[in-house]
């Protein structure tokens, strides 16, 4: 019985030492996003391209949707990147920047993230800049979408907005990825859906591997005890 504890602990204790791990992998973003969203910063008007990119894949499994983070570094879409580092703490670049007001980005993707991306257009561009909005909210340069934006994004941005009010979501319930190149130069941070179930296998945590080899040689000692 002393033998079957010990083999208990030892996992508990090796799953707390990787649970919050980043990890590297392959992201290959596929598709195109919208261009031409009209915002301001700072109230200065700027037109520019975002979220979502779909399809898009890490390490070959499918994610529904995948929404740009940083207004200040490009990604190239469709293009394979072959070094993502990626989190589930709202943290990017290297696990160096955390996202302001993650948990508030998370609300708006977990309520809007799989029917804007299924809806696209208008929809998609208006969760885009309501994510930018959260970004960079009390920064020097602050994102709103344009008042002569297309009326009906205004009219989503501000229902996206008004719902969002002093909600957060979880932020371990999305990826936040840093996309690299083979010269490991980090491109425009990205937002997306946890791994579909469906298409190519994800990816299996170390915890997970962990807790199935932990429970092979608890059964093992377990049947030698008993015998």
């Amino acid at each position: 019985m002393k033998t079957i504890v010990l083999v208990i602990a030892s996992i508990v204790l090796l799953m707390a030492g990787t649970a919050n791990a980043d990890y590297t992998a392959d992201l290959s973003l596929g598709g195109t996003f919208p261009g031409g969203i009209l915002i301001t910063e700072n109230g200065v008007p700027v037109t520019t391209s975002g979220g979502p990119i779909s399809p898009s894949t890490l390490n070959g499994a499918p994610l529904e949707y995948v929404y740009c983070l940083d207004l200040y570094k490009d990604v190239g879409v469709p293009n394979t990147y072959p070094d993502t580092v990626v989190t589930t703490n709202g943290v990017i670049y290297g696990n160096s920047s955390p996202v302001n007001n993650a948990a508030r980005i998370a609300w708006l993707l977990g309520t809007y993230g799989a029917a804007a991306t299924a809806q696209g257009g208008d929809a998609a561009v208006a969760l885009q800049v309501a994510i930018w909005h959260e970004e960079y909210l009390g920064t020097a340069k602050p994102v709103v979408l344009a008042s002569n934006a297309p009326s009906a994004q205004i009219t989503d941005y501000n229902a996206d907005l008004a719902a969002l009010g002093s909600n957060t979501g979880n932020v371990a319930s999305f990826l936040w990825m840093t996309p690299e190149n083979s010269q490991n130069t980090q491109f425009q941070a990205e937002v997306g859906a946890l791994p579909l179930t469906t298409g190519s296998e994800a990816p299996i945590p170390g915890a997970a591997w962990l807790l199935g080899s932990g429970l092979f040689w608890l059964a093992a000692f377990r049947k030698r005890f008993i015998g």
